[in-house]
Formats: structure tokens, sequence, C-alpha cells
């Protein structure tokens, strides 16, 4: 008959391992601390978070009768919206060119938009007419472009949910504006320093940025100054520094007279940039026109 098993030997106090648990003692992380003005803060918080999940409309058990509003609203919405952001962009941009003053851009605006390519009920053709004249005009401008074949829905049960559209685009185009002026200005920088050789990629994006937050910042430089900070990128072309500096003095002038009416605008912070935004749009459009006109005259000249 076999016997037990015998236990295991406990583990010997020997110098090494008595080491060895001190070592693990002095290397274990020591104990969060807990601040007090946070955990109130949470437990303060807690019931009160709200998220959103995203899920299809299939999985909802939702009443026949919601069902139904839902799916009536969400074509009309999208159409509306879509439709109505072209024909804001068409006024937009129809105004800037032509050198007239742009209308309140606020959310009544783009409501009025979001209508204007709505109808009332199906025998209402063409959509009706709007109260602002530059929203009449731009609409006559955007049906040239518009596809004959494509119908103008109808607004019907849905005239709420187009002012919340209208909204929630105000707040993007502002955003849009507010996250992207800064990298526009970097663009315009490297595409009008297309020609020069600068000392390395290094000097040339440390220029960018100098140049964009000097502009920004509304500080005159003097023209030694000037040479102090261009010799790093262009140390042995003195020309190619002259070519920042011209772009650099062209685009503070676009700033006054196109942005500011001859009223001094800068400096710029971020919240400027979101209070000014719709004051901004003819700078934006200025680049993006003298940069498309740099690249023709660029690849014509090289290629």
């Amino acid at each position: 008959m076999r016997g037990k098993r015998k236990p295991p030997d406990p583990p010997s106090a020997s110098p090494t391992n008595v080491h060895c648990e001190q070592d693990t003692a002095r290397v274990s992380p020591p104990k969060k601390r807990k601040r007090r003005d946070v955990s109130e803060r949470h437990e303060a918080r807690k019931g009160t978070a709200i998220y959103t999940i995203k899920a299809g409309w299939a999985s909802l058990d939702a009443n026949p009768a919601v069902a139904a509003g839902v799916s009536h609203m969400l074509p009309v919405v999208h159409q509306a919206s879509v439709e109505g952001a072209l024909l804001a962009q068409t006024v937009i941009l129809r105004c800037l060119r032509a050198g007239k003053n742009l209308p309140e851009l606020n959310a009544t605006f783009f409501h009025r938009c979001f209508m204007k390519v709505t109808r009332k009920n199906e025998r209402q053709r063409p959509p009706p007419s709007s109260k602002e004249k530059c929203i009449a005009k731009g609409f006559v401008l955007y049906k040239q472009h518009r596809s004959t074949s494509l119908p103008w829905t109808v607004k019907k049960y849905c005239s709420q949910a187009l002012n919340w559209a209208a909204q929630g685009y105000l707040t993007a185009c502002k955003n849009h504006v507010v996250q992207n002026f800064p990298s526009r200005i970097k663009k315009y920088w490297r595409r009008m320093l297309l020609g020069c050789v600068p000392r390395s990629r290094q000097a040339l994006s440390a220029l960018v940025r100098w140049l964009t937050d000097t502009l920004l910042s509304g500080e005159n430089l003097a023209h030694a100054q000037w040479e102090e900070q261009v010799a790093n990128a262009f140390p042995d072309r003195p020309h190619d520094a002259l070519v920042a500096e011209f772009a650099f003095r062209q685009l503070q002038w676009v700033f006054v007279t196109r942005a500011g009416q001859g009223a001094p605008i800068l400096p710029l912070t971020k919240k400027d940039i979101a209070d000014k935004w719709q004051v901004l749009l003819p700078v934006l459009l200025w680049m993006r026109q003298n940069l498309d006109e740099t690249h023709g005259e660029y690849v014509e000249q090289h290629f």
C-alpha cells in the first residue's frame, strides 16, 4: 500500500531569500492617493453623464407612429441640409467674388437657405421666394447647376428639424474656420516659398511656424529682425529671404484691406478667430485664389 506524499519543505530563511523579499518590497509601486476634490466631483456627477450609442433603426423597438415619422423626416432633412448648404456656399462665394458685403451668417440665414430648397406640398413649384435678395440671386445661380430631374423635397412636418440642422451647420462652419485657419496660412507660406531652396526641411518648418505666429500676433518687425530670423533658413540665398518678406507683407496688407476694411484686425487669438470667422472669409478666399495662380505659374515654368 502506497503511503501519502510528503509535503514540500517550507522555504528556508536564507540570506538570499531575505534579499529577494526586500528587493520585491522595495520596487513595489506606492499606493495611489485619491484627491478628495476629484472624488467629490465624480460622486456629484454620478447618474448625470450622457452617452451617445450608435445603433441601427432596426435594432430599436420603437412605436410604429414614431417609426413612420422618423422614416419620413430623415430623407427630407438630409436632402434639404445638403442642398441648403450648397446654396449657402453659392451665396457666400457670389458675394465674395463680386466684392459685396456678406449677409449676417447666423442660424437665420442658414435656415432660410434650407427652407429655400424645399416646398410646402407636391403642387408648389418652384420653391417659395426668399426674404433676402442675396439668397434669391444665389438661388438663380444654384438652379443653373442643379439637375432638373431631381425633385424638390417636401418640408411637411420637418420645419423644426430643419431649424436644428441650420444651427448645427452654423456651428460646423465656425469650427471649420477656427480649426483650419492657421494651417491654411502655413500652406500659403509653403506655396509661396515653393521655388526657394532652404537650408533643410527642419529650417523651413521652423520658418513657417515663426511666420504664422508673427503674423497672428500683429508684431511689426524691422528689416534687421527679418534678416536675423530668415538667415537660418536661407543662409546663402538672400533673394529667397526677400521672397519670404514680400509674402509676409502682402498677407499683412490683405488682412487689413479685406478683413479689417482698413482698420487693424491683428493680433488674432483663437477666440478672436471664433468671434470674427465671418470677417476672415475674404482672406481665406484670397489665399486660395493666390495659391491656385502661384501653382499654375510654377507648373508652367518647371514642367
